[in-house]
């Protein structure tokens, strides 16, 4: 979609300028995950090399590489992606820390499904598997943080 300076990303209707910067800034984020997922996928897997082989090599190391990432994306979102909707203390951090795992576990089931099957049934190399994967999981991830992780007035 055009808007007076160029190109302007197309959202749903209901999302206001401020959800657009937001979204922004999720990527933004999103982006420094995928290279702290892919760092931690590398390291992991060449930390199992000799111990795990083949497929559980790829799924455990994926595995290390999203609980990394994750932890690293939430402290980045609830700072500054939705740091204007955090409230309730630490018991509110530890929920919001709570359903943002289980949202990015959910997407990482996308990711790690997707990502096998890119790989494993497709013959694409694993990086790039794993990019696809995640590619898949981002608008699962910003939804679903978006309107219930860090809603309007969650209080926990």
């Amino acid at each position: 979609m055009a808007g007076r300076g160029g190109v302007r990303a197309a959202m749903p209707d209901g999302y206001t300028p401020s959800d657009r910067r937001r979204l922004a800034r999720f990527l933004v984020v999103g982006v420094s995950g995928v290279a702290v997922n892919l760092g931690v996928f590398t390291l992991a897997r060449a930390a199992l090399r000799g111990i795990v082989t083949g497929p559980p090599r790829f799924v455990l190391a994926n595995i290390a590489g999203f609980a990394v990432s994750v932890l690293t994306n939430f402290a980045l979102n609830d700072s500054w992606t939705w740091g204007d909707r955090r409230a309730g203390g630490r018991a509110g951090l530890l929920s919001r820390l709570g359903k943002y795992y289980l949202v990015c576990s959910l997407a990482g089931m996308v990711q790690l499904a997707v990502a096998w099957t890119c790989h494993v049934g497709g013959g694409l190399e694993e990086h790039l598997s794993v990019l696809v994967g995640i590619a898949f999981a981002t608008g699962i991830n910003f939804v679903a943080n978006h309107f219930w992780t860090f809603r309007v007035g969650a209080e926990s």
